[in-house]
């Protein structure tokens, strides 16, 4: 495997996400409804405004920042979409774990039975499958969800049987470190924050947990939500700033929480609202005509990453 990118390059999805959280544009709220496999949109108060796009058996969403969003299908595809749902791509694939995508549209897929992370490059057109990107139980990988790309362009990835997040090279996969130990049987979605630090979900212990973004150490509890957690617990920095984290099976809300103190603010998306139902992975993007100067220019600083590598 030869297409993937420089460190700086794998940071502009994380450098897109601190824009938005601290900037005025105005952003919908687009997650995936794991058991009916709708994606939902909501707008920027949490009013359901319909579906995001025309998918079944949907089961994961990540965006790029450039523009374009990627769903998983347990019918058998992972697909790209423009930010209003338009589809724009597909390819065929039996993989619909958690996703995360760089700044060249390399999509990252976990298999949580196989404990392997796999990889699809969808800048070409049909997109191609670039096989395993992390090896099967590498640094005792086992029970793989959560992922994301950190500051430091390598990926993190939730181990959930052992209750670690592992730390392996965002050029090649290749293991570096335990990072953190969140622990028990629970460690889920993750997130690093915009000031770097780490922040998990844990369904063990119903919490978001936040760590240290250089060192892994641990810094305590950061977010209590009021639901009980079951799989698919995902924090999410918004366009705010502050800290959304989806239900469970049993809640189907998403709920919010001050982005620096982790107080409880409020109940975002009610339970069920629009036929929610087990909410999983999810994003923000730009309410349509609201993408601001700044988010162009960070997708064009994406791109110009992208030619200094050619």
């Amino acid at each position: 495997m030869t297409r993937f990118s420089s460190a700086f390059a794998r940071s502009i999805p994380l450098l897109l996400g601190i824009c938005l959280a601290t900037s005025s544009v105005a952003a919908d709220l687009v997650v995936v409804s794991n058991d009916t496999g709708k994606v939902l949109r909501y707008g920027p108060t949490g009013a359901y405004i319909g579906e995001f796009a025309a998918t079944t058996n949907a089961k994961s969403i990540a965006a790029d920042g450039a523009g374009h969003v990627y769903v998983s299908s347990s019918a058998g595809s992972l697909a790209a979409y423009d930010e209003d749902g338009g589809l724009l791509d597909f390819v065929a694939t039996s993989l619909f774990g958690r996703l995360a995508v760089d700044a060249n549209q390399v999509v990252f897929v976990t298999s949580f039975f196989d404990d392997i992370v796999s990889a699809f490059d969808f800048s070409v057109s049909p997109p191609q499958s670039l096989g395993t990107f992390i090896a099967a139980g590498s640094g005792g990988l086992d029970g793989p969800t959560g992922m994301t790309f950190g500051p430091d362009g390598d990926l993190y990835v939730s181990s959930r049987i052992s209750g670690e997040v592992l730390r392996y090279s965002g050029s090649n996969g290749a293991f570096l470190e335990v990072f953190a130990t969140p622990g028990g049987n629970g460690p889920q979605g993750l997130t690093f924050g915009p000031g770097g630090d780490l922040f998990v979900a844990n369904d063990d212990t119903n919490l978001v947990v936040r760590f240290d973004g250089t060192t892994g150490a641990a810094l305590g509890a950061f977010a209590d939500p009021t639901f009980d957690a079951t799989d698919g617990m995902t924090p999410v920095f918004g366009p705010d700033g502050d800290l959304y984290v989806s239900g469970s099976l049993i809640s189907n809300s998403i709920e919010r929480f001050d982005g620096t103190t982790g107080a409880f603010v409020e109940v975002f998306v009610s339970s069920g609202s629009g036929g929610l139902d087990f909410p999983t992975q999810f994003i923000f993007v730009p309410e349509p005509g609201s993408a601001a100067g700044e988010l162009v220019a960070v997708a064009g600083l994406a791109a110009a990453a992208r030619r200094r590598r050619s």
